[in-house]
């Protein structure tokens, strides 16, 4: 079980390291916060955190797990799941008090993402929800790369 949460840490840790960097990359870059052109940052961004940190992952279950592969997958799914249940109920949590500036307070899948796309994550879509997958994937493949032998490139 240590191994489990040893590996959530480090896709959390690793996940919010791609975000801040990614942000800050970004935001250098365009001279722009992320908030507007959503469409464009909310791609930079979302690829980073959707790729990058479950590369990280898999390459721990690499190392730590005895089978790797089903190692990558308890690990990974975790932190899928739970990111994008977590940051709903967060988003919802504001769309009910009012917090969304519409002031009706009523939740529903389509005022949950657009609040919280537009007042902190613009990465965070349908698209990007879906493409939980890919992330479970990726660790999955990372962690499925053979180690070289010594003599060998």
């Amino acid at each position: 079980m240590k191994k489990y949460v040893e590996g959530w840490f480090v896709t959390t840790i690793a996940y919010l390291l791609c975000l801040f960097v990614t942000v800050q990359a970004y935001m250098l870059m365009t001279g722009l916060p992320v908030d507007r052109q959503r469409h464009i940052s909310g791609a930079i961004i979302g690829f980073s955190v959707l790729i990058l940190p479950y590369i990280a992952a898999g390459l721990y279950a690499r190392k730590q797990f005895a089978r790797p592969r089903r190692g990558a997958f308890w690990i990974s799914i975790a932190p899928v799941v739970g990111e994008r249940v977590l940051l709903f109920l967060i988003g919802a949590t504001f769309v009910a008090s009012g917090g969304d500036g519409g002031g009706d307070g009523i939740v529903n899948w389509t005022s949950v993402l657009q609040f919280v796309g537009a007042e902190a994550l613009p990465y965070y879509t349908n698209t990007y929800i879906a493409s939980g997958i890919v992330s479970i994937a990726v660790c999955i493949a990372a962690a499925s790369i053979r180690k070289s032998e010594k003599g060998q490139l």
